[in-house]
C-alpha cells in the first residue's frame, strides 16, 4: 500500500501466488518504485506459469513495482533447497543485490546475488560455512561497494557478527568476523 503525507491511500496492491508468500523487506528504488523482497512456498500449479517448476520448497521471491504502482516484473530465484530473501539494495548503475539465506542438511548458509533492474540474474555467490549463518541487512556504502550484515552462531552457538564488504563484481573485499564476550548481533 502507498500513502501519502496525511496517510490517505493512494494505492493498494495484491500480489503473490496461491501459496504461501511472505514479504521481509520492501525497498524504495531511485526511480521511485519498490521492490518487495521475500519469499514463496514452491508452486505447482499449471495455471501459475512463472512459478510451475519450483526450485526448492521456498524460493526468494522478488516483485518489483513502478512509482505508480504497476507491476514491472515478479520472479523467484533459488537453489533446490529452501531459500528466504532477506533484504536488498540498488546499485548506481541500477542493478540491484540481494541479500539471502539457504537452508540445506541442517545448515543455513548466506547468498548474494546481483541482478538487472528487469530481474534477470547477473551473479549469485554463496558463503557457506560450518556455522549457522543468518544474514540481516545490505548496505550501500558511499565508495559504491557494499557490506552484508551477518549473524554466526559458532561451535558453542554463541552469537558474533560477520561482515562481507564486496563490490559489483562479487569480489570480496574484506570478510571480517567480531566476537564479543557475550553474545553480539548486528541488524542494521
Amino acid at each position: 500500500a502507498k500513502l501519502d503525507a496525511n496517510a490517505n491511500l493512494v494505492y493498494f496492491r495484491y500480489f503473490g501466488t496461491k501459496n504461501y508468500d511472505k514479504m521481509n523487506n520492501l525497498k524504495l528504488l531511485s526511480d521511485g518504485g519498490v521492490l518487495s523482497v521475500g519469499s514463496s512456498f514452491t508452486s505447482r500449479a499449471t495455471t501459475d506459469n512463472m512459478f510451475k517448476t519450483g526450485l526448492g520448497n521456498n524460493d526468494i521471491f522478488l516483485t518489483r513495482f513502478s512509482k505508480d504502482g504497476k507491476m514491472l516484473w515478479s520472479k523467484k530465484f533459488g537453489t533446490k533447497y529452501d531459500d528466504q530473501g532477506i533484504d536488498a539494495v540498488e546499485a548506481n548503475d541500477g542493478s540491484i543485490l540481494v541479500l539471502s539465506t539457504t537452508y540445506h542438511d541442517q545448515h543455513k548458509d548466506a547468498s548474494l546475488m546481483r541482478i538487472t533492474e528487469n530481474g534477470n540474474r547477473i551473479w549469485l555467490k554463496h558463503y557457506k560455512s560450518t556455522n549457522l549463518l543468518q544474514p540481516k541487512k545490505l548496505i550501500k556504502l558511499r565508495d559504491g561497494n557494499f557490506v552484508a550484515t551477518i549473524t554466526e552462531y559458532n561451535d558453542m552457538q554463541k552469537e558474533h557478527i560477520r561482515l562481507i564488504k564486496f563490490d559489483l563484481y562479487k569480489n570480496v573485499l574484506i570478510d571480517r568476523e567480531i566476537t564479543t564476550t557475550y553474545p553480539s548481533g548486528l541488524n542494521d
